[in-house]
């Protein structure tokens, strides 16, 4: 069946007029790019100011000495001249960094040990005009003056403290002290900033659960000054791990510091004491290890009728050690 000839006429019509449309959104882009390409290039032909950041590459540096200040790393260079000229050096191919030579001698040497550089930011416009070229116009450097102090190379040896936090699995504890190596570090350095180091820290190092041996780097703080160098960045850890078991044993109770013209009785006369121990040292405890004491050194009668109970003697292999009673009674016999 044939379609109407209105109809077709309709058709025809609406496809005309979306012809029509697109052809006059294409010129309306055409022209605004065009207008925008106008702008940009009137923009850029037009003078402005920048500022420009120039790596600083520092050559021949005395080996021998150390920084009492922190090297700038970088110029802050402000520029004018054309948008055309600075959008190239701003976006184009990478900044070489500008490279000083700190000789020997242009070094102010004096009677202390310690030594000088001076170098005027304008005596390097010859050597950032060969890298931004002779277009643009230098208006300002910063730092103005680059001035580099050094003094003697002073060595210290520092203790290292781990930041540790460690947790252990039941039954499970550590079987001894953990052990770093190494336990210090050589800190070098200007010895006013050497004398202000007390210790070295670890970054800290949080360990859950724990129940077996452990061994881990550990790695250094980051050091807050430049001016101050560590000789290592890394420790090593090792923490020994064993199954612990709770015991307990009952020892005489002994007593000191009694005047002559005292005696004195305890009440009880033995006392318990609560440990932990690792299972293969089980069988090594006897209450000869243990030393239970009450002192009456300075004990004055009447005050108190209750004395501590002080445990004066312990092995170097049981951990949480306690004792019951913690106070005992007493009798006076004059």
């Amino acid at each position: 069946m044939k379609t109407p000839r209105v109809f077709r006429l309709f058709k025809q019509r609406d496809e005309d007029r979306g012809k029509s449309l697109n052809r006059r959104f294409t010129t309306y882009i055409i022209c605004c790019l065009f207008a925008l390409s106008f702008w940009l290039l009137l923009a850029l032909s037009r003078n402005y100011e920048s500022r420009v950041q120039f790596e600083i590459d520092y050559q021949n540096l005395p080996a021998d000495k150390a920084l009492l200040v922190t090297l700038p790393h970088s110029f802050n260079i402000t520029l004018n001249g054309k948008g055309f000229d600075l959008a190239g050096l701003q976006f184009g191919r990478p900044k070489l960094p500008v490279q000083i030579n700190i000789e020997s001698n242009s070094i102010i040497r004096h009677s202390d040990g310690s030594m000088e550089y001076r170098l005027p930011s304008k005596s390097l416009i010859p050597d950032f005009n060969k890298i931004i070229g002779s277009d643009l116009e230098i208006v300002a450097i910063d730092p103005d003056t680059l001035h580099l102090s050094f003094t003697d190379i002073q060595l210290k040896r520092v203790p290292v403290h781990p930041e540790l936090k460690i947790s252990f699995s039941k039954p499970y504890d550590m079987k001894g002290d953990y052990k770093i190596f190494p336990d210090s570090l050589t800190v070098s350095g200007p010895q006013s900033q050497v004398d202000l180091i007390k210790e070295i820290k670890t970054e800290p190092v949080e360990i859950s659960n724990l129940d077996r041996p452990l061994s881990k780097i550990l790695d250094i703080e980051k050091i807050k000054t430049s001016n101050v160098s560590y000789s290592a960045d890394k420790i090593y850890l090792t923490v020994q791990v064993e199954e612990y078991t709770e015991s307990s044993m009952t020892i005489p109770l002994q007593v000191q510091g009694v005047r002559p013209e005292l005696q004195v009785r305890v009440l009880p006369e033995h006392v318990t004491v609560s440990y932990r121990v690792s299972l293969p040292d089980f069988s090594r405890v006897t209450p000869e290890m243990f030393t239970a004491l009450a002192d009456f050194s300075e004990f004055e009668p009447g005050v108190t009728n209750k004395i501590r109970v002080q445990l004066t003697k312990i092995p170097y292999f049981v951990k949480s050690v306690s004792v019951s009673p913690s106070m005992v009674s007493y009798i006076l016999v004059k």
